[in-house]
């Protein structure tokens, strides 16, 4: 069996390596040092800049300093020399193992703070604590093995960590360490081990606890953090793919793109020109309306499913003629909705090709990945933040209007009838979370849609049934007389009253911020009678 499986624990011993007290002193232009192992530096009097990590920081009096392992310390003295007292500190992670009597020791490099001056509230206190240690040490090969020095430190490192309110024991505040230290170390050579030992776990319990709270395992959340900052990198005008690549870790530049394509869809050179690209579009939803909402002119959109009323013949002639538009149209970048994942290599033969399929329905994960791929975040984000206005200002309006009368939307195809859910649909979604529509009687709650026949049909116990024939060339229509012939509709009694209502293809519309707009706007009409007797007046759908 692998040893591995059999981890029961792990703890970590802090070893004193040196302590004593010492001064900076001014030399021309500042000066740097490595630091080899973990150092506190408590400074007792001296002003001036210190830069640990890239992070400077003032040096000031009665303030506590930590440097973690491998950084470089860099400092300007203002007005004379600095005096402190240091602590230098290795720690050694012990990995308990069930069937093995002796523990399995590794040197661990993690940072034990977050790099620079730390918050603590005793300093008087802390600071004593360190003196005296100080003090109290002869610096030799011995140091580390004095087991009452070591009860010492830990004990200081113990009421530091108190007074920093840092729980050593917590998983989840591990976890949240090690993703610090990843954050502070791109660049640098990571391994599942030196995460963990910052997450103070042995390996497997750190895999398994990290998986469990962010859904994904340590080393790919890495890479998505190294992904994220090479997107920011590559916007600078002055960026190369190899320099990018090196600055989040990668010695291969071969690596890093696949990386990256693989992240983003397409290739870290095609992603530093994407401001500029030829946008072609291949959906049936409607997607380049999200494009073209944030000010971007689309090549091209062409529609490669297959409706239920095609004959194979004709969707074989309706695919060939938009494949070939589309390749006539020479986009630089393809962006297309799930149903054309079955074209993807034809799509891709044409140009790099991305296809939106965000989890869970997430409308809003579209547009902003549309944004992202087209360079226009910040439109986006005006964009949306016109929508919720607009959301939050039609619920207030229907409350007043509707007075908690419920509301029903159904889809007729030429199958069955539908009526849908409150929730896991981005109609459902805007209807009954973000307006806050009161959902009829027989509205599901726990799936997006109840599909039936249509002389199934319950009484919905609803005030207002929206309704829409879905696909009418293949039969929705013969599906809906079916419906409307059915005892439980003319008792409902709905359309002498009034109270229901065909509408276009809401389902449609609620994947992009222009047809949620339409969406309100009707919404905002059928509840005010007035304003549905002007539409229907004026002959509007």
């Amino acid at each position: 069996m692998d040893r591995r499986h059999l981890q029961s624990s792990a703890s970590t011993v802090y070893l004193l390596s040196a302590a004593g007290r010492g001064s900076w002193t001014e030399i021309a232009g500042g000066q740097e040092r490595l630091i080899s192992d973990h150092s506190l530096y408590y400074v007792q009097s001296g002003r001036g800049t210190l830069r640990i990590g890239g992070v400077i920081q003032p040096i000031e009096a009665r303030q506590l300093y930590y440097a973690p392992p491998q950084s470089i310390m860099e400092l300007t003295l203002l007005g004379g020399p600095a005096a402190y007292c240091c602590l230098s500190f290795k720690t050694v992670t012990l990995a308990l193992t069930l069937g093995n009597p002796e523990a399995e020791a590794a040197l661990a490099v993690a940072p034990v703070f977050a790099a620079g001056r730390l918050p603590i509230q005793s300093r008087s206190a802390i600071g004593q604590g360190i003196e005296s240690l100080c003090d109290s040490v002869v610096t030799g090969p011995d140091i580390a093995a004095d087991f009452a020095l070591r009860v010492r430190l830990e004990q200081l490192l113990d009421r530091i960590m108190q007074d920093l309110d840092i729980d050593r024991g917590s998983p989840e505040q591990g976890i949240e360490r090690s993703i610090a230290y990843m954050n502070e170390h791109l660049s640098d050579k990571l391994d599942l081990e030196t995460l963990a030992g910052a997450a103070n776990m042995n390996c497997d319990t750190y895999a398994r606890q990290f998986k469990k709270k962010m859904s994904r395992s340590p080393l790919d959340y890495l890479n998505g953090l190294r992904m994220e900052q090479a997107k920011k990198l590559l916007n600078r005008d002055d960026c190369r793919v190899k320099e990018v690549a090196a600055e989040v870790g990668f010695n291969s530049e071969f690596y890093f793109s696949r990386m990256f394509r693989r992240t983003a869809g397409i290739s870290p050179s095609v992603y530093m020109r994407r401001k500029q690209l030829k946008i072609a579009f291949a959906t049936s939803m409607d997607f380049h309306n999200i494009y073209e909402s944030y000010g971007g002119q689309t090549a091209i959109t062409v529609d490669l499913y297959k409706y239920p009323w095609m004959t194979a013949a004709e969707y074989e002639q309706l695919l060939n003629r938009e494949l070939a538009c589309l390749k006539a149209a020479q986009p630089d970048l393809i962006i297309a909705d799930d149903y054309c994942c079955e074209h993807y290599e034809e799509l891709r033969r044409i140009a790099p090709t991305v296809i939106l399929d965000e989890p869970d329905w997430s409308w809003r994960g579209n547009c902003l990945r549309v944004a992202e791929l087209t360079g226009r975040e910040r439109e986006a984000g005006r964009v949306l933040d016109d929508l919720e206005r607009h959301t939050f200002e039609a619920s207030r309006l229907l409350d007043k209007q509707l007075r908690g009368e419920r509301v029903t939307v159904m889809q007729v195809s030429h199958k069955a009838i539908g009526i849908q859910g409150t929730s896991s649909h981005p109609l459902n979604e805007l209807l009954y979370q973000e307006l806050g529509l009161k959902a009829g009687g027989e509205t599901p709650k726990d799936t997006w849609r109840q599909e039936m026949a249509p002389e199934d049909l319950p009484d919905l116990q609803t005030h207002h049934l929206f309704i829409q024939k879905h696909h009418l060339r293949a039969g929705s229509e013969s599906v809906f007389r079916r419906m409307t012939g059915t005892s439980s509709w003319r008792k409902m009694d709905l359309a002498k009253s009034n109270r229901c209502r065909l509408i276009s293809n809401w389902f449609l519309d609620s994947w992009t911020p222009v047809g949620r707009h339409l969406i309100l706007k009707r919404l905002l009409e059928y509840s005010d009678p007035a304003g549905w007797r002007n539409r229907e007046r004026n002959g509007a759908s």
